[in-house]
């Protein structure tokens, strides 16, 4: 059985609130491919991941967390 592939945790937590990574993708009007590729949550999709999932900028980039405060 292949592994689950290991995502950051802000990633996961918008996946899980989305529902899956196929529900993710159509919020963001993306391939599941494109969507499962991330490492990371690009930071052009920040904002409006944290607007259709609830989870907080901080906890999907928390490497750039201090330029999306405002």
């Amino acid at each position: 059985m292949p592994k689950k592939r290991d995502r950051p945790p802000g990633l996961q937590k918008a996946i899980e609130a989305a529902g899956s990574v196929q529900a993710l993708a159509q919020l963001l009007r993306l391939s599941p491919a494109r969507v499962s590729r991330w490492g990371t949550v690009p930071a052009a999709y920040v904002a409006e991941i944290e607007a259709k999932t609830g989870v907080p900028r901080e906890q999907l980039r928390p490497d750039t967390a201090l330029r999306f405060r405002t």
